[in-house]
């Protein structure tokens, strides 16, 4: 074997565990690279990916407002602001007059769309789907 003096053996393997922890501190700095790249490509898939879904929803929205489908076209907006964000899933809301609120979506939709809503997005059952006597 190699005749190393006591005091240079401490020394050559100081030397070594620092040029491993240099190698090793190098890899995880190349590694954290990688890593950022990664993240930024997928978010900008992402984000295209994105695009694109609100850009067929709005498409899809515009078809059906053509054919005058308006449920369909205003729960294609609906989906469209959910996929972007501007919508939270909440529980549903217990309304305290829900024969006035439905008389009131009556006079602004129309009967039809009026019960669609009601019944769909509001959760109102049956016989709650009435005029109310003094707001006909």
């Amino acid at each position: 074997m190699y005749n190393v003096k006591k005091e240079n053996a401490g020394s050559i393997l100081a030397n070594r565990a620092q040029r491993e922890a240099e190698y090793t501190k190098q890899r995880e700095r190349e590694r954290l690279k990688d890593i950022k790249k990664q993240q930024i490509i997928l978010a900008r898939n992402a984000q295209c990916t994105l695009n694109e879904h609100c850009a067929e929803l709005k498409r899809l929205g515009d078809i059906a407002e053509t054919k005058g489908r308006i449920g369909s076209a205003i729960a294609a907006e609906i989906s469209r602001g959910k996929a972007m964000g501007f919508y939270r899933d909440q529980p549903p809301i217990s309304y305290d007059h829900p024969v006035e609120l439905f008389t009131l979506l009556v006079r602004v939709f129309g009967d039809e769309l009026a019960r669609d809503i009601a019944q769909n997005r509001l959760g109102f059952k049956p016989d709650q789907l009435r005029l109310s006597k003094d707001k006909k």
